[in-house]
């Protein structure tokens, strides 16, 4: 890990949603464990940068059956 990313970190929560989305980790709301007040803001992290990985993720076809 860089050391931008540790500047650029959400703080520590917990009871927060968690989703990816193609190469992207999607981070919302909960509650911030320092100072235990709601946490309303969402946090938007590159799984590529996050974990110094390079992954293709490819859509779904349309047309499954």
């Amino acid at each position: 890990m860089n050391s931008s990313s540790k500047v650029n970190s959400p703080p520590p929560i917990y009871g927060h949603t968690a989703n990816l989305y193609y190469n992207y980790m999607i981070i919302t709301f909960g509650r911030d464990i320092d100072n235990r007040m709601y946490n309303s803001k969402a946090y938007l992290g590159d799984i590529e940068i996050i974990l110094g990985l390079h992954i293709s993720i490819l859509p779904l076809p349309l047309n499954v059956y």
